[in-house]
């Protein structure tokens, strides 16, 4: 289940699974102030948004008291606020908390200073003994540079996922292999034709271009890897059209129960490759031998 990203007044955001943000609001974990993300970069306050925004208008609704003929005695003393709650994702990612147990508010340590109930063992409990903490989440950065980064961010499924799979899945490709058609491919085969080389350099520079072309198919193949992670992991995360998202994942599905065929055929091309030099080698052998005899003279 894709989550999303919560950021409050003074505090680091941090993510929260889609199926706890409505449990949040109701119990006043999360104000109309505060702002959420589904991208970690684009962020609007909660209470105006499309859906969200109607708890909050529906909890003041149900908090206005209505109106009675006989109005009710006042309390002689106000009742003390509610202790908050936060989730195990907020907790541990927030500085100045609540304890999970009492609500007594303090700075994050090991135990609380009030009830001294260690909070580690405390999630535990509550998680069956499968907890994992999570730690302060960095909001992705948009201007990162360097090939690291590019590469680090594209795999975490950071980038938008029209990007992810127009830009980096189809374009860069493309643009790639065009690149390489250009100015490798064509001006070697244009090299062949025009300098007449002997049979021995003909195969070593076909030899040379089908060497080339399956490296870079490779090579593509491990960036194409790459990018169906992170197609994947921002589909997860993807708050738009559901049949785009589900397009996306089937494909990327796809693409991974493919692996072992597509392996296999590349050390197949590379063998096939080195069979089909080898007889053209010889039948341009053959003629070679053939147009030497029909020049001899005759005895």
């Amino acid at each position: 289940m894709g989550g999303l990203y919560i950021r409050q007044t003074g505090q680091k955001p941090f993510r929260m699974e889609k199926n706890e943000v409505v449990p949040a609001i109701k119990s006043r974990m999360l104000s109309a102030a505060d702002e959420i993300s589904a991208d970690g970069r684009n962020w609007i306050p909660i209470g105006t948004h499309k859906q969200l925004g109607t708890l909050f208008k529906t909890r003041t609704t149900a908090a206005t008291p209505t109106p009675s003929a006989t109005a009710a005695p006042a309390s002689p003393a106000a009742s003390p606020p509610k202790p908050r709650k936060m989730s195990l994702q907020e907790f541990y990612s927030s500085e100045r908390v609540f304890c999970p147990k009492c609500g007594f508010e303090q700075d994050r340590g090991a135990s609380c200073q009030k009830c001294e109930v260690i909070f580690d063992k405390y999630w535990e409990s509550k998680t069956g003994g499968n907890r994992k903490k999570a730690e302060p989440v960095t909001t992705p950065q948009s201007s990162s540079t360097g090939s690291g980064n590019f590469l680090k961010t594209l795999w975490n499924g950071e980038y938008p996922l029209w990007m992810t799979f127009w830009v980096f899945g189809v374009a860069i490709p493309m643009a790639i292999w065009f690149l390489f058609q250009t100015f490798l491919f064509a001006p070697t085969m244009e090299n062949m034709m025009t300098r007449n080389p002997s049979r021995e350099e003909m195969i070593e520079m076909m030899r040379g271009n089908f060497r080339s072309i399956i490296i870079l198919t490779l090579i593509m193949y491990v960036y194409q890897f790459i990018v169906s992670v992170g197609l994947w992991r921002s589909a997860r995360a993807y708050d738009g059209f559901g049949l785009w998202r589900v397009l996306v994942q089937i494909l990327v599905v796809l693409f991974f129960i493919s692996i072992p065929g597509t392996i296999y055929s590349y050390f197949n091309a590379w063998n096939q490759m080195e069979q089909g030099l080898q007889q053209m080698d010889m039948m341009m052998q053959m003629q070679q031998n053939q147009m030497q005899q029909n020049t001899l003279p005759p005895p």
